[in-house]
């Protein structure tokens, strides 16, 4: 998926990389990637990354609400983009959701949000970030039914 990115740093994979004041740029579908500096991309995502997983100790992990919307603000703050990712899981015996890597009950209302950028989702079961994939696979409850929206930023 494209999207537009402020001075074609980075395009596609959810997020753009760019200085808050640059021109807009839309690429074609034909471009897929675009680098213009690999160099200034990798250490912005690199930036995105520290940030997130210094947030992501700072909430217990029932506070993923409070958690996104702080990385959100953080990211955002840095001119990067990304996604809040929110599960619903309606079925959920009394809103348990648990989480397989720490076995532990992580949500008691049926609702967990994360936050996306670069390719790895964070939350504050997972500060130093998942792949999208495993991330959605982590989480389980009884009813078996999960429900996903994004937001994007």
């Amino acid at each position: 998926m494209l999207s537009n990115a402020r001075n074609p740093s980075i395009v596609g994979s959810g997020f753009n990389i760019g200085p808050p004041h640059a021109t807009p740029y839309t690429p074609t579908p034909t471009h897929g990637v675009l680098v213009h500096n690999a160099d200034y991309a990798s250490e912005m995502l690199e930036q995105a990354f520290s940030s997130a997983r210094k947030i992501a100790h700072i909430f217990k992990i029932n506070e993923c609400v409070p958690f996104a919307n702080g990385i959100k603000k953080a990211l955002t703050s840095l001119g990067v983009s990304g996604r809040i990712v929110k599960l619903e899981f309606p079925m959920a015996r009394n809103g348990l959701v648990v989480s397989r890597t720490t076995g532990e009950a992580i949500s008691e209302n049926g609702v967990h949000w994360g936050v996306v950028v670069g390719g790895k989702a964070f939350d504050p079961v997972h500060p130093g970030g998942l792949d999208v994939a495993d991330w959605l696979d982590d989480f389980v409850d009884a009813g078996g039914v999960r429900n996903i929206t994004e937001e994007l930023f």
